[in-house]
């Protein structure tokens, strides 16, 4: 969402599978920050929409989308989580991340079932990168990811990922719909199973890959964001996005 305090809306939704079925993907995964008011609300929605299954959502018979969510680090930096509903739902309960609480790296870590996939998102960014954690913490991660906004320094995330023993995938980091598959992740064609998922991207299987126009729709979603920031005021409005957006036009 534009911003973690806006409602999750349905309709919006439709919007990015729409751009996601136009770059050419088979589905992305839905990473809203855990503290986000709306964040659980989001998934029970999803659970009564779409048929859902060990950690996947069925839209269409080739489109799904993927549990997960963005955890937010003690002294910066953040995790993209993917797996179960349960999964996630029993790291919440055991660290209290719904509530706010910025755990540190290792309590993640230990915390986090086997079954969860955990990437060090967006390694490079100098708010809050993820390099000034232990090495042998960020071992333990599944992969790094390559940022669709973090564009210009894909080859010092590639050697630092070699350096670290782990592989790459692609995000786009998409707060609005026109940025979902600007970074991607390619896999080897296997079925819905989060399991053989994990090992594909931890046996070198996947790849991280950026689209041409990547550039141009970030910083033109940018000043979307920032305009919609100034009407705002602060990013605490209860209005849906597309309101905001029939609103600016």
């Amino acid at each position: 969402m534009l911003s973690r305090a806006i409602p999750f809306s349905l309709l919006d939704l439709k919007s990015m599978i729409s751009q996601a079925k136009q770059r050419g993907l088979n589905g992305f995964a839905l990473t809203e920050h855990i503290n986000a008011p709306s964040y659980w609300s989001t998934y029970e929605l999803m659970r009564k929409t779409y048929p859902y299954s060990d950690g996947f959502y069925q839209i269409e018979s080739d489109f799904f989308i993927i549990n997960g969510a963005e955890v937010s680090l003690m002294h910066g930096g953040d995790l993209i989580v993917l797996g179960k509903q349960e999964s996630i739902n029993k790291l919440d309960k055991k660290l209290g991340l719904h509530r706010g609480y910025r755990p540190p790296l290792p309590d993640v870590l230990n915390a986090a079932g086997d079954d969860l996939i955990l990437i060090g998102a967006h390694p490079y960014r100098p708010t809050g990168g993820l390099l000034k954690f232990d090495t042998a913490c960020l071992m333990r991660l599944t992969a790094l990811e390559i940022n669709g906004k973090d564009y210009g320094i894909e080859d010092d995330v590639r050697k630092t990922a070699a350096d670290l023993g782990l592989p790459v995938v692609g995000g786009s980091d998409a707060h609005y719909w026109p940025q979902v598959g600007i970074s991607y992740t390619a896999l080897p064609h296997t079925h819905q199973d989060m399991l053989a998922i994990k090992m594909a991207i931890v046996d070198g299987l996947s790849d991280a890959r950026r689209v041409q126009d990547a550039a141009v729709v970030v910083e033109t979603c940018n000043s979307y964001k920032r305009r919609v920031k100034e009407l705002l005021g602060l990013p605490r409005s209860g209005m849906k996005v597309r309101q905001l957006a029939l609103n600016l036009t």
